[in-house]
């Protein structure tokens, strides 16, 4: 059951958001396939599997009311879930979508009257500024919206970006204008040619496919992904598997920067309790098993094993 506001207390007045609600303008690559497959990759990747299983857990740390009340901020970013393990699931996989498709992600901390949260609701970070400590955001001119604007402090905002491994969130909008350049079914003159019953001349496909490739991978290297692409026509099988522990390092990177800030915020509000991973990989024992792969001291399935404990049957 989806929990996202609780009544308050002793308040005649249901406290309501500030922020505007819009929606958010698309992106040039919004439509792109790459950017697709790729945001869908990450939301997908950092789902945590079979933790009763394996020993991956995600808990909280604290005394048993620090941790309800964490649990109740978990529950308001993401939704209640019958195991507190499931709720703070949840919450992590509601900032990893906003991060995923914007780099970016702004919540709202609406609190009633006596100043207690009661909801946290994300708004679109477009049309958003941050000036003097204070956010603006402005609805866009076309809006049928009665108010035009909010002002927000600064107190009442909860910012998440990329972590800068990951290229913060400047690299990681260029890397989405990257991936997007290049249409993967050609450019849009051959589509303009076939659409009228003819082929392009003096263009190769096959050129265009490779460089097409190429181009996904250099973007991309940092993250590793592979564009969901196990052939080998373009790259060897072994570079496929360095760059699958490489993309595992960026989702277990995303996943515990996810995880900081979260806690940041219930340190923020007040609340003596954290969420706490257990039995999953470090990012830097990642590389190290990826660093062992390269060096021939172990095989792909042992490193996988290392890397993806939560995937270990």
């Amino acid at each position: 059951m989806r929990t996202k506001m609780k009544s308050p207390k002793n308040s005649k007045e249901r406290p309501r958001r500030k922020t505007l609600r819009y929606s958010a303008p698309h992106l040039p690559d919004a439509l792109s396939f790459n950017v697709h497959m790729f945001t869908q990759d990450i939301q997908t990747g950092i789902l945590i599997r079979s933790m009763d299983s394996t020993g991956v857990s995600v808990k909280f740390a604290g005394e048993d009311e620090e941790c309800r009340r964490a649990n109740g901020i978990c529950a308001l970013v993401g939704e209640d879930r019958h195991r507190s393990a499931d709720t703070i699931e949840a919450a992590i996989e509601e900032v990893v979508l906003h991060l995923a498709f914007r780099g970016r992600a702004l919540f709202e901390l609406v609190r009633d009257s006596d100043n207690n949260i009661v909801n946290v609701t994300s708004f679109p970070a477009e049309r958003t500024w941050f000036l003097f400590g204070l956010y603006l955001q402005i609805a866009p001119f076309n809006s049928d919206l009665e108010t035009k604007y909010a002002i927000l402090r600064s107190a009442d905002v909860w910012r998440i970006e990329m972590p800068h491994e990951l290229g913060g969130y400047r690299g990681y909008q260029r890397l989405l204008a990257k991936i997007s350049a290049w249409p993967s079914l050609g450019p849009k003159f051959q589509e303009e040619d076939l659409k009228e019953g003819k082929w392009p001349k003096d263009f190769s496909v096959g050129d265009y496919r490779r460089a097409y490739e190429v181009e996904r991978y250099r973007a991309t290297r940092r993250w590793g992904w592979n564009g969901r692409d196990w052939s080998s026509q373009y790259i060897t099988e072994y570079y496929q598997f360095y760059r699958l522990l490489t993309f595992r390092w960026s989702i277990e990177v995303l996943r515990r920067h996810v995880v900081d800030e979260l806690n940041s915020l219930l340190r923020r509000l007040g609340i003596g309790a954290s969420v706490v991973l257990e039995g999953l990989p470090t990012p830097d024992e990642i590389l190290r098993a990826r660093d062992r792969m390269e060096r021939g001291e172990i095989d792909f399935a042992e490193a996988s094993k290392i890397t993806a404990p939560d995937l270990a049957r």
